[in-house]
């Protein structure tokens, strides 16, 4: 039985390179014809997860704003969607011009040999992830704005927007913010089971920030798959993925039309982050993550504690170790820590920053911008988001200060 099993994934393994070596044969073969289409601004590339919202949004993202910033790098792009089954048909739908998505599976499989090409291939994988590494999607985050918004939807006075926003009970004149808390429902079959549970969260620490935003005349909607976790009905909230409405093409457009979009480490943050809604990220790990998108965004990371004692590791200590870039679970047991998820109070004072931040109120202590750039002076160039210009809140750092 096991030798049987060793010629199977043996013969599984030299189908793959065969596969990939005929591909890559192809690709030299047909090298004029990809130096023709480079010459011409074309480049051909494939998600590196079509299944995940974040991968979906965030790869054409970059390359749209890296395009935008260095011609060289290409003008048109080509996505290859066999079958066209995605996260979000709709988000494709929607994407800016220069992209060309092809999703009959024979045209993706004569046309793959060109994403191999090193002349008009494009794999960016290295720019979104890197293990140890920072990735380069973060220096272009300061060109996203909202009024250069990446997909082409409709604007929030249009009917169908309004529409939705009534039958969701908001008014037309009401502002309302979208609430996402990473689970470990929509994952569960794409992959390992609990591989990354660590950036998932208690939706009960967001109740405090319901209420706050109420009190003020807001709406919190919450966004996300139908098999999170219910919430108890409650006044200022609409529990959105659980109702008839729910929707890919709703999904993007209640994200697009927030007043700011309240995440974690979570893909599905990027629905608003494409269309330059500022994003409150709360749960945020691991700390080298933790400046997690663009300079208009706050993030909240989670704490690190030892195993043995309980005890909160400090944040030079976690930078000086490894496990400031661990990205799966196993990884934190290994090494005797564990994660504590963001308290409520964390949690509301900075989304009380945030909409201080859109109002305008743009003053901040000399003692706060000193632990920001302490904080800040923790990276380097292992870790991710080493060059994002995501503020850490305010009430955070002074909170834990003492791990400074």
């Amino acid at each position: 039985m096991v030798g049987g099993l060793r010629s199977y994934k043996a013969c599984v393994k030299t189908c793959f390179f065969s596969t990939y070596s005929y591909k890559k044969f192809l690709s030299l073969i047909l090298t004029p014809i990809a130096i023709l289409f480079r010459l011409i601004g074309f480049r051909f590339s494939e998600p590196i997860s079509q299944d995940r919202i974040g991968h979906l949004i965030l790869e054409p993202l970059y390359m749209h704003l890296r395009s935008g910033e260095d011609k060289r790098f290409g003008r048109r792009f080509i996505l290859f969607i066999p079958g066209g089954v995605t996260a979000n048909g709709y988000a494709l739908q929607k994407l800016p011009k220069k992209f060309v998505v092809i999703k009959n599976p024979l045209l993706c499989k004569l046309l793959s040999p060109l994403k191999l090409s090193p002349f008009c291939g494009l794999n960016i994988r290295k720019d979104i992830w890197k293990p140890n590494q920072a990735v380069d999607v973060f220096k272009y985050t300061n060109l996203i704005s909202s009024s250069k918004p990446f997909f082409d939807l409709p604007i929030r006075e249009s009917q169908n927007v309004r529409n939705l926003l009534k039958n969701l009970g908001i008014s037309e004149n009401d502002w309302y913010i979208c609430l996402h808390n990473r689970e470990a429902g929509y994952t569960k079959n794409i992959v390992e089971k609990g591989s990354t549970d660590f950036r998932n969260g208690s939706i009960d620490e967001f109740i405090p920030t319901i209420n706050y935003v109420a009190s003020l005349g807001g709406t919190v909607v919450r966004v996300g798959d139908s098999s999170m976790t219910p919430f108890a009905k409650m006044h200022g909230l609409v529990d959105y993925v659980h109702s008839k409405f729910k929707s890919e093409e709703n999904d993007l457009l209640l994200s697009a039309h927030c007043r700011f979009f309240l995440t974690n480490s979570s893909g599905a943050s990027m629905m608003a982050a494409a269309q330059g809604v500022p994003l409150v990220g709360v749960n945020i790990a691991p700390l080298g993550h933790s400046k997690f998108w663009g300079p208009n965004d706050i993030a909240v990371p989670k704490l690190y504690f030892r195993k043995n004692d309980d005890s909160p590791i400090k944040f030079s200590e976690i930078f000086a170790s490894k496990s400031s870039n661990f990205y799966k679970t196993q990884m934190f047991e290994e090494a005797n820590v564990y994660l504590k998820d963001t308290p409520f109070d964390e949690i509301l004072e900075a989304v009380k920053q945030m909409l201080r931040q859109l109002r305008g109120d743009s003053s901040i202590p000399v003692s706060d911008m000193e632990l920001q750039f302490k904080f800040n002076s923790l990276f380097d160039a292992s870790n991710f988001s080493f060059y994002s210009q995501t503020k850490i809140s305010d009430y955070f750092l002074r909170k834990h200060i003492n791990l400074l």
